[in-house]
């Protein structure tokens, strides 16, 4: 496939895919290091011996 076969607006539909692989990858990589970064604050104050509602540690959300 070659940018002539997708029309006079080809660089504008690369451009929004790209666009859109980016933000992706950017929500998939906020989303890993904001959980690692909930799961060291639940442990830390599971350590501190903050009790849960829940009744589960930290150390079971693995």
């Amino acid at each position: 496939m070659s940018f002539a076969s997708l029309g006079p607006y080809s660089h504008f539909i690369v451009a929004c895919y790209a666009l859109v692989a980016l933000v992706v990858v950017i929500l998939i990589v906020w989303i890993a290091l904001d959980y690692r970064r909930q799961t060291t604050m639940l442990r830390d104050l599971d350590k501190a011996g903050v009790a849960r509602r829940s009744g589960r540690s930290a150390s079971d959300l693995r």
